[in-house]
């Protein structure tokens, strides 16, 4: 009996049909991968920014509470 052909579905396909927009981020926060959704919302095409390092966010005690001042 042969195994079942390879699935065609992956993450990028799913992250790719999304509305919301998505991006993923490497261990050395290098930009890896952002969707056509964050595409549109920064308005910076994946392939002028790929691989850029971005910076560290600050993390309030609460996710609902303002940024500092």
């Amino acid at each position: 009996m042969s195994p079942p052909p390879p699935s065609r579905f992956t993450w990028r396909t799913l992250f790719a049909r999304s509305q919301t927009a998505l991006f993923v981020v490497g261990g050395d926060r290098k930009l890896r991968y952002a969707n056509p959704a964050w595409e549109q919302l920064t308005g910076k095409p994946l392939s002028a920014v790929r691989g850029s390092k971005l910076s560290a966010v600050r993390k309030s005690a609460s996710p609902f509470a303002p940024p500092p001042e």
